[in-house]
């Protein structure tokens, strides 16, 4: 467990902006819960999934040097790049569906850093 928190913590400490903007574009999910015409609060939640994802496996396997767990981190991150294409794409239908996609940058790069720090925990070798 301490390795998981170890990789948020890390990562947070130079990706803090994207975080808080990712929040902030989140809150735009509780004026739909209100009533205005802005996306579901899923959409916006189901983008920190991926950096949730690869902070957990980065976390889990610290210091784990070995192929295949670099390859699904690998995986994992590629998979975020997709994830964070297809979900604008799977609330097109929504009202304002175009505020998905700076949200969804954002929670790629996000994903991103988890990838970077991710890299560094598994092979144990720090910038």
């Amino acid at each position: 467990m301490n390795g998981i928190i170890t990789v948020f913590v890390i990562t947070l400490r130079f990706a803090w902006p994207a975080l808080c903007l990712l929040l902030a574009l989140t809150s735009l999910g509780l004026l739909a819960a209100a009533g205005r015409p802005f996306p579901p609060m899923r959409a916006f939640l189901y983008l920190f999934v991926p950096f949730l994802v690869i902070g957990v496996w980065a976390g889990a396997n610290w210091a784990n040097v070995s192929a295949w767990r670099s390859i699904v981190l690998d995986v994992l991150g590629v998979l975020s790049l997709v994830f964070a294409v297809v979900m604008p794409w799977a609330f097109r239908k929504v009202p304002r569906w175009w505020v998905l996609i700076p949200a969804s940058i954002i929670g790629f790069l996000l994903s991103l850093a988890a990838w970077f720090v991710g890299g560094m925990a598994i092979s144990n070798s720090w910038l």
